[in-house]
């Protein structure tokens, strides 16, 4: 994992207390999502949320910049605005939000989850929030396109997958 790549993720884990002040986040976006997304929307931390809203609007600029057809567009936008909604699945604080954005300091995972009660489970969440969101979304009745690319926006993308890549570079760009 590039430097690069580590900063961000610790740059965002500490715009988790940020959510307060930042500018209203942009619910028009939320609306237009079928009631069923907008519920699992909604179950999600208020950082997360506005974070997903951040990565769909850099989504939505990316496929309109590159002329993508229009139900391609609304399957990013869909996905962008859930694709974090695994980690709704149990409250996730700040502690496990440091220790999976820094795995490169020896020891200290291991540590969290003996120290925290249910710091194992907070850790394995935030790890596989990928795969735990597309099921909830697949419950939910969601488009198969929208879970597949929910599932996989931490896997690197296939070189004619736009869709995937564009997702991953605006989640790591949030």
């Amino acid at each position: 994992m590039s430097v690069w790549i580590m900063w961000r993720r610790i740059g965002r884990t500490f715009s988790y207390f940020q959510w307060r002040w930042r500018t209203a986040p942009n619910h028009e976006m939320v609306a237009e999502l079928p009631d069923s997304l907008q519920q699992l929307f909604w179950t999600m931390h208020p950082a997360d949320q506005a974070h997903c809203i951040r990565a769909a609007v850099q989504c939505r600029r990316e496929a309109l910049r590159r002329g993508m057809a229009a139900h391609d567009r609304e399957r990013l936008e869909q996905a962008a605005l859930v694709h974090d909604v695994g980690k709704g699945v149990i409250a996730i604080g700040l502690g496990p939000r440091l220790v999976s954005a820094l795995p490169f300091i020896p020891g200290l995972q291991r540590l969290f989850m003996l120290l925290r009660p249910n710091g194992a489970e907070q850790l394995m969440v935030l790890a596989d929030h990928a795969q735990l969101g597309a099921n909830l979304l697949a419950r939910a009745g969601c488009a198969e396109a929208v879970v597949e690319l929910v599932a996989n926006h931490h896997e690197p993308a296939l070189d004619n997958d736009v869709l995937a890549g564009i997702l991953q570079r605006c989640d790591n760009g949030c």
